[in-house]
């Protein structure tokens, strides 16, 4: 039953999930407790560019992979009741990530996908592990002079200047311009081309896409806001840039080091579309990358889990108990995760006196630890809760572990009543098994 299981799990799944007026489609592979990457298509295409690369991850990664607004199957009002801006797009995939309950993932951005994602790092830098930029543009250093067509209509957008871009959007242009050029023809499969040029035959699609033309201008605007973002949070970033695309340059690779001195640079021997011909090369790329991040969890053998070592997990945002009175959140040994007293507390550390708040608190900073060890509520196998007040808290306790623990089969539960807490009210801790755990 766990390889059927494990099978499951590293199959693609396909859904949509509605965020206001629009239907996202998505793609998902993977764990759900494991290192999230959110992968990010760009022009003209959808998801299915991940299509090699989202089961050459999945045995150990989360990969979840929307259609942005006007590309793909996501559903999307009609133009005109739909503001097409990368303003709006960013919103919809931020308003995407919290209805899938997404709070911390490394971004994979390629092309249309850099300005978008860099616009939800921006907004919420604590949710960013890691950003991946494949032909990701945030530096204009990295333009081709192909562009001329382009920066004419962002100079001046006239009827002229439009119709002047829609040759990007044609059939040729896609196949040979965007997905031929540097390519290795025998590698280059046409299934990825011919779905995008079927897509942009679509009712409406070009005049969606000159519109996106035109507003690209925006994202040349912020690139100073990105660096801004790069320089003050120091993301660990990987590029992994076809060294033949025609639109983005290797100097835009290169770039980044200048805001980021410990970004990993490869240049690779493709083109735009580097996924269609070395999907192989770049997984093993993003594999190595991600495995050396902090917290990162990697499991060689899930059947003989090393419980010589120890390994202190912290929450993305830790209060300032751990440090005043010197201990770790929890400990990571072998494949188990043992979880100190988490308490109500606000983030210096004292006690939070509404009693239901406390109880709140108590369990987001649970939360918080779980995830940064690369698991959930549904992987804790012991819980332990201590109660100064049983009568006055015991309703709020039980409430919370229902919300916490919906589904069956529920962890082994024990409640103790004390006489002292420092201060606080409600103290749980709790033991779980890491489902990727070294």
């Amino acid at each position: 039953m766990t390889d059927l299981h494990n099978r499951s799990e590293m199959a693609t799944h396909y859904g949509f999930q509605e965020v206001g007026d629009v239907n996202v489609f998505y793609r998902e592979a993977g764990p759900t407790g494991a290192p999230t990457i959110l992968l990010l298509h760009g022009f003209p295409t959808a998801s299915h560019m991940f299509r090699d690369l989202i089961p050459l991850l999945a045995d150990r990664f989360r990969l979840i992979a929307p259609d942005l607004p006007g590309f793909g199957q996501t559903k999307v009002p009609p133009r005109g009741t739909f503001d097409y801006t990368f303003d709006h797009l960013a919103d919809v995939v931020e308003l995407f990530t919290e209805a899938m309950s997404l709070d911390r993932y490394a971004l994979y951005i390629f092309d249309y996908g850099a300005p978008v994602g860099l616009r939800l790092a921006m907004r919420h830098p604590e949710r960013v592990s890691a950003i991946i930029s494949q032909n990701g543009n945030a530096y204009v250093e990295g333009f081709s002079d192909e562009w001329g067509s382009w920066e004419a209509y962002w100079r001046e957008p006239s009827a002229a200047n439009r119709e002047a871009c829609r040759p990007s959007l044609a059939p040729d242009t896609i196949r040979n311009w965007q997905y031929g050029t540097g390519a290795d023809k025998n590698l280059l499969s046409p299934d990825g081309y011919e779905l995008d040029i079927a897509y942009m035959a679509r009712p409406g699609a070009e005049e969606i896409q000159l519109d996106l033309i035109l507003d690209y201008r925006s994202n040349v605007a912020l690139y100073p806001a990105f660096q801004s973002y790069f320089r003050e949070y120091q993301p660990p970033l990987l590029t992994v840039w076809g060294r033949h695309d025609p639109a983005f340059l290797p100097a835009g690779a290169f770039a980044y080091q200048r805001d980021l001195p410990e970004a990993e640079v490869h240049l690779l021997d493709a083109g735009h579309f580097a996924l269609e011909t070395i999907a192989k090369e770049i997984a093993t790329l993003i594999r190595a990358f991600m495995e050396s991040l902090p917290n990162s969890s990697q499991q060689p053998n899930p059947n003989t889990p090393n419980m010589s070592t120890r390994k202190a997990i912290f929450p993305q945002r830790p209060h300032a108990l751990y440090k005043q009175h010197g201990y770790s959140p929890a400990i990571l040994s072998g494949d188990l995760l043992f979880v100190s007293g988490m308490v109500g507390a606000r983030e210096d550390g004292s006690p939070e006196p509404d009693l239901e708040k406390q109880v709140q608190l108590a369990f987001e900073s649970l939360r918080g630890v779980l995830e940064a060890a690369g698991c959930t509520f549904d992987d804790v196998v012991d819980v332990t809760m201590f109660l100064v007040d049983p009568e006055a808290s015991m309703g709020l306790m039980l409430e919370a572990m229902r919300e916490a623990f919906p589904r069956e089969p529920l962890a082994n539960a024990t409640a103790v009543g004390v006489t002292w807490l420092s201060g606080f009210q409600f103290e749980i801790k709790v033991i779980a098994r890491v489902p990727s755990a070294p």
